[in-house]
């Protein structure tokens, strides 16, 4: 069916924030996401995570080990009003070589009036498999996609908080498709 139309989305604190200094400390500003688009844009990144299309976060805490606790990125998506969803598909990237891994989670929640947020999954079966004998000198990952089945969820506003232990999480498009009566 034909995806729900997000009219907006919103990164949710400052770790979730591409333009922020986390990133331009790693070198990473060349992955932002300036106009709130890239993520709703219909285009799915390639297989190179430089193409322009994919949005990267940098997990400050991975190196040299642990993780920050926090979510990298949070992000609140607006279907402009209440919507039955069926299922969410999220666009991540693997490149194990350039530190780039498959999210270990994500929780989702839902929320009406985008203040009071209400749990309803998570969800931990990225897929961060490495391909073997994929080269480290091609500089080309595996562009994967994850479905979320909800069951028929109602809501406007919908908050994915996605966890990565490993250095860098990078996202190029994420999908809502309606229940179909």
């Amino acid at each position: 069916g034909k995806p729900i139309s997000i009219t907006s989305y919103a990164y949710v604190g400052e770790q979730s924030d591409p333009r922020t200094a986390i990133h331009a400390a790693f070198g990473s500003e060349g992955y932002p996401d300036d106009a709130r688009r890239k993520l709703t844009d219909g285009r799915i990144g390639s297989r190179r995570h430089i193409d322009g299309r994919w949005v990267g976060w940098f997990d400050q805490k991975s190196i040299p080990a642990g993780d920050s606790g926090i979510p990298q990125p949070a992000i609140t998506f607006d279907a402009g009003e209440e919507t039955a969803i069926e299922s969410i598909h999220v666009a991540y990237l693997v490149q194990h070589q350039l530190g780039i891994h498959a999210p270990e989670r994500v929780v989702v929640s839902v929320s009406d009036d985008n203040s009071t947020f209400t749990e309803i999954a998570r969800i931990d079966s990225f897929n961060d498999q490495w391909q073997a004998g994929s080269s480290a000198a091609s500089n080309r990952g595996i562009p994967r996609r994850l479905a979320i089945r909800l069951s028929n969820i109602q809501a406007r506003h919908v908050r994915l908080e996605f966890y990565n232990d490993q250095q860098w999480t990078f996202l190029s498009e994420v999908t809502f498709l309606p229940t179909h009566p």
